[in-house]
């Protein structure tokens, strides 16, 4: 998937056409979403795969930089 996406990115198609930088604008997408959620319920509900929550896209950081606090999961 990442090799695909970098190839992508990376094309000039991509660039010509401004999808040189999907995956940001996927998380920055998903973020604005399940933020207006949260502050519109006062229960949400969202997926996203775990690797994108903490990997290095870290969605949860996003949160974190807008205010939210975000706790860790129990050890």
């Amino acid at each position: 998937r990442r090799a695909c996406t970098v190839a992508l990115e990376d094309s000039a198609f991509a660039r010509r056409h401004g999808f040189n930088d999907l995956p940001q604008r996927a998380r920055q997408h998903w973020v604005d979403r399940a933020a207006a959620a949260l502050d519109t319920h006062a229960s949400t509900f969202a997926a996203v795969p775990l690797r994108l929550l903490l990997g290095e896209e870290a969605y949860l950081e996003a949160f974190r930089q807008r205010g939210y606090t975000v706790h860790a999961p129990p050890e």
